[in-house]
């Protein structure tokens, strides 16, 4: 199996486009409440928190908080994660430290499963429902492979005003008569490239065979500049352009 990245554009009524922004806004609220959370920690005790260490704050914190208790409890611990995956990377150099997101900068939120959201859909346009929000939205696009679906990221562009909804697919790797296409073994080759010293190379399952580059524009050079000159010659002049007749 192959995993690819698909994306549809979602087309939310102006209803759900309210639900998606709440719960978009819910989410940059979660993230930077961890954030925080991580922060006071370090500061206060010189303690590094782990992911389950926020995660398993996640039950009591919905109590404390009804308006959160909608959101699905995967899409929160995935956002609890992409915190921790940040300060994983920063630690590891691969990026600056993470800092406070403004509602406008926090694109959305991932179901990294399959609880609290299905898609029908056969690759050509659907609809995809988050059962957490209670929403059924129909999609728009057409993708070349589709299979199954495995996780779900529902983003916000500001800059068009557009709503996405971008699966991960697990598709059949391609099989060939070799099998499939990691496993395919060449019974002959042949490679070409006028740039290098060998212009040909074959291969017959038993031996290369090598042609030289003859280098036909090396050795016609000088031909082709004697002749463009002969043509350029052959050009009247023209004085509203300015050009006269090459000596």
């Amino acid at each position: 199996m192959t995993t690819l990245r698909q994306t549809f554009r979602l087309c939310p009524s102006p209803s759900q486009q309210r639900q998606l922004f709440k719960a978009r806004r819910w989410h940059q609220y979660i993230y930077n409440a961890c954030l925080a959370g991580r922060k006071h920690a370090w500061e206060t005790e010189g303690k590094s928190l782990k992911y389950f260490d926020q995660q398993n704050k996640l039950p009591q914190f919905k109590k404390d908080n009804p308006e959160f208790a909608v959101l699905g409890s995967q899409a929160l611990q995935a956002t609890v994660k992409r915190v921790y995956l940040a300060f994983q990377a920063f630690f590891k150099g691969l990026r600056k430290r993470p800092k406070f997101k403004s509602l406008r900068n926090y694109s959305g939120w991932t179901y990294p499963g399959s609880a609290g959201w299905k898609v029908y859909t056969n690759g050509k346009h659907g609809k995809v429902e988050l059962r957490d929000l209670g929403l059924s939205i129909r999609m728009r696009g057409k993708v070349k492979q589709w299979g199954n679906p495995t996780t779900l990221t529902i983003v916000y562009r500001p800059s068009t005003n557009q709503w996405y909804a971008s699966f991960t697919v697990e598709v059949p790797t391609v099989e060939t008569k070799y099998g499939s296409t990691s496993d395919l073994k060449y019974e002959s080759i042949i490679a070409y490239d006028l740039g290098t010293s060998t212009a040909l190379t074959t291969y017959d399952g038993s031996e290369y065979v090598e042609l030289t580059n003859p280098r036909f524009l090396r050795n016609k050079e000088q031909e082709v500049k004697r002749k463009s000159k002969q043509m350029r010659r052959k050009v009247a002049p023209n004085r509203k352009k300015r050009t006269q007749r090459c000596a």
